[in-house]
């Protein structure tokens, strides 16, 4: 499908997709020194989550080129890392996951208590989230965008310090949107301020190019064939350092093709 949208005679697609950019911000929230460790080098996110889980020491965190490499020895694992790590922090639960394991419930939920367990920064980002809602009324992502949600402010009145599991699923609704947004909502704003500063910076150069196209965390732009590699460079820059988190790398690798299948 994408193959069928192509750039004008004449000129080129340039389009950039950020790498693992929710993995990342979610890295940042929970300031896990092993998380943030996964993106400084060639170890892989999920498979460093996997190989706490599930207790693996005869393999390494790479994310490709070894034999040894989690990803390779315990494919089904990493998989499973994958729609736990995000998944249960937003809040689902493992009736909702079991499926997606292809586990039972009570192996699931073992999976989701161990994860917990092994990374306590991602578990106390969630707490952290669920008292500003509960305090404040709202959430506000890393810009200081909020998320207003005045019921929260209810519950410890009607519930007290009822844990989060026990509360009725309406209630736990709200407070999971909070650890949502502050995640999904900075991400969205990261590549936001990447997109002004690209269209800018195009503006001041006097460039014919215009940013055509967001893909969730991608941005594609078409300029004349001439100006291609030039138009990589400002996207790859507007990308890649716009935003500035302090403990993490932002990575953002231009591709140039003649249809939006090849970007």
């Amino acid at each position: 499908m994408k193959s069928c949208i192509v750039s004008r005679p004449g000129r080129s697609f340039v389009g950039a997709d950020y790498s693992q950019l929710e993995p990342r911000v979610f890295a940042y929230f929970s300031n896990d020194p092993r998380l943030l460790a996964a993106f400084s080098g060639t170890d892989d996110f999920y498979s460093v989550i996997g190989m706490e889980v599930w207790d693996k020491t005869d393999c390494t965190p790479q994310k490709e080129g070894s034999p040894d490499a989690f990803g390779v020895k315990y494919k089904k694992l990493r998989d499973q890392a994958k729609v736990i790590a995000l998944a249960s922090t937003y809040g689902a639960t493992a009736h909702q996951l079991m499926h997606a394991t292809g586990k039972t419930v009570n192996e699931t939920q073992e999976d989701i208590d161990a994860y917990f367990e092994r990374f306590p920064g991602v578990r106390q980002m969630m707490l952290d989230s669920h008292e500003m809602a509960k305090k404040d009324g709202q959430v506000t992502n890393l810009f200081g965008r909020p998320r207003r949600m005045p019921e929260a402010k209810k519950i410890v009145k009607i519930y007290g310090s009822m844990d989060h599991a026990e509360l009725p699923y309406e209630v736990r609704n709200t407070l999971n949107l909070s650890v949502n947004h502050r995640i999904q909502s900075t991400a969205a704003s990261i590549v936001n301020r990447a997109a002004i500063r690209f269209c800018n910076n195009i503006k001041e150069l006097g460039l014919d190019c215009q940013l055509v196209v967001q893909v969730h965390d991608s941005l594609v732009a078409e300029c004349l064939d001439e100006d291609a590699e030039t138009v990589a460079l400002l996207l790859q820059d507007a990308m890649e350092n716009t935003v500035e988190l302090p403990t993490i790398a932002l990575e953002a690798v231009p591709k140039i093709g003649k249809n939006l299948s090849e970007v």
